[in-house]
């Protein structure tokens, strides 16, 4: 396998993954930024949280040091039950804040949202669930200032794209029409990562 060179190779990603429509793009975007780093203890870590209605620590910075082993995990969050009509982006932040993030070598952790809708609960309105990503991201950023959030939405509508601005600098939003264009944008994201 042969790797960038230009990347650095002792950072840790944690991806959230929104759970509740198409999978196989997304774990195929996944695996293919798995490829483009060494893994390792000493070097590049991976962790994982799905989110739809329910919220799953899928693993942990610390559980996995060959890509082999990250990518069968990653392609077994997709085969678990929990998918739901709802994104429960704030949750899923602060289970990445509480948990996740505690696990990371400081300054040189990112994470990463992949998702296709602005948040959603049952019984919330839009708002109130902006509000309460927005707090998580704000509690996320106190914690951990060194952490670099990235968003990549997928089919999102202006007020989708408007809070992905927030989460995440200009700079770290990337934006796809469809799950079939994630690969089209994997270059991008990577080189965004490895500045």
């Amino acid at each position: 396998m042969a790797y960038n060179n230009n990347f650095n190779s002792c950072n840790d990603y944690c991806y959230r993954i929104d759970k509740k429509n198409e999978y196989t793009n997304i774990i195929e975007f996944t695996n293919n930024f798995v490829d483009e780093f060494e893994v390792g203890e000493n070097k590049t870590r991976f962790g994982a949280v799905s989110f739809a209605t329910t919220i799953e620590n899928e693993f942990q910075l610390t559980d996995y040091y060959n890509a082999s082993s990250i990518k069968y995990h990653f392609d077994t969050i997709m085969t678990k039950s929990g998918n739901g009509i709802w994104t429960n982006t704030p949750e899923a932040i602060d289970l990445v804040r509480t948990n996740i993030l505690l696990k990371g070598r400081n300054k040189t952790t990112s994470v990463v949202l992949i998702t296709d809708g602005s948040p959603k609960l049952k019984n919330k309105s839009s708002k109130s669930m902006r509000i309460l990503t927005r707090t998580a991201i704000k509690k996320l950023r106190l914690d951990y200032p060194w952490v670099n959030i990235y968003s990549v939405g997928i089919g999102m509508k202006k007020s989708g794209k408007n809070l992905l601005k927030q989460i995440s600098d200009t700079n770290n939003v990337f934006n796809v029409d469809d799950f079939s264009d994630l690969s089209t944008i994997l270059n991008n994201v990577t080189d965004a990562l490895c500045i």
